[in-house]
């Protein structure tokens, strides 16, 4: 029983020290890739576009030789993610005549995506809530205007900010997005003026469904090489409980046999 033990320990501290070693070296590549690109984003704020685009495509380099299965939030629709907000950030730092808010957004939203992929943690995406929870309930505070404008002013740049913060929820699934897409994009596409009641009702529910949005993220989601050692510790358990059950058995079979003989000679 202390061999067995003795053997279950020491898997368990192998098996450890070897997520801890693929853990680790996943990180450093990962940190790397997001320090390039948050540094892209402080240069494209400080208008040096020229370094800005030319670090860009370092990271395109460093992207490709990134071990992406590596991440908790990495699969076909995060790599479209990635490659998309990657191009328009491209289109932003090449372009002389695109409004420098805009660019910065663009950016903005790369950064983000390339964070949402390797940090299941505290992603930079929720630091959005104060600003996009303010800009609903002043939605809500200008909805009671007699005049429209104002109202759909306000609505432009809630989605300007949701905007900058998509790419980033599509790839960690933080909530069902389709009815906050569906509500922006039905009202500022439709042409038809709304009354004080329909422009109070739809602001309100979109407040809610933003808030949910951020409560519904999982702050506390397991890291999957935990999950991953749960199994394997717990898979070498029953393995090692299965063997002293059987060495056990085996043990009582031949006393049992030994008696038998003894009988026979009696």
């Amino acid at each position: 029983m202390r061999y067995v033990k003795g053997i279950l320990l020491f898997l368990v501290c192998f098996g450890w020290l070897g997520v801890q070693n693929v853990q680790a070296s996943s990180e450093s590549h990962w940190t790397d890739v997001s320090k390039t690109a948050d540094l892209v984003l402080q240069l494209t704020k400080q208008e040096n576009l020229t370094e800005a685009n030319q670090l860009l495509e370092s990271f395109n380099h460093t992207w490709q030789n990134v071990n992406h299965e590596q991440s908790p939030f990495f699969d076909t629709e995060s790599e479209q993610a990635i490659s998309l907000t990657l191009q328009q950030a491209q289109v932003a730092l090449q372009s002389s005549d695109m409004e420098q808010v805009e660019r910065v957004d663009r950016v903005t939203t790369f950064r983000l995506a390339v964070d949402a992929v390797s940090n299941n943690s505290q992603p930079l995406w929720l630091l959005s809530e104060t600003s996009l929870l303010k800009a609903a309930e002043e939605l809500k505070v200008v909805a009671v205007d007699q005049t429209s404008d104002v109202f759909y002013q306000q609505l432009n740049e809630i989605n300007r900010q949701y905007q900058v913060i998509r790419p980033a929820l599509s790839i960690q699934a933080a909530s069902d997005l389709y009815f906050i897409d569906t509500q922006l994009d039905t009202f500022l596409s439709s042409k038809k003026q709304l009354d004080v009641g329909a422009r109070t009702a739809y602001a309100a529910q979109l407040e809610e469904d933003i808030q949910t949005m951020y409560e519904e993220y999982d702050q506390e989601e397991a890291d999957p090489s935990l999950w991953w050692m749960i199994f394997t510790i717990g898979g070498m358990i029953i393995v090692s409980l299965s063997y002293v059950g059987w060495r056990k058995y085996a043990a009582s079979q031949v006393k049992h046999q030994e008696k038998e003989k003894e009988k026979e000679k009696m």
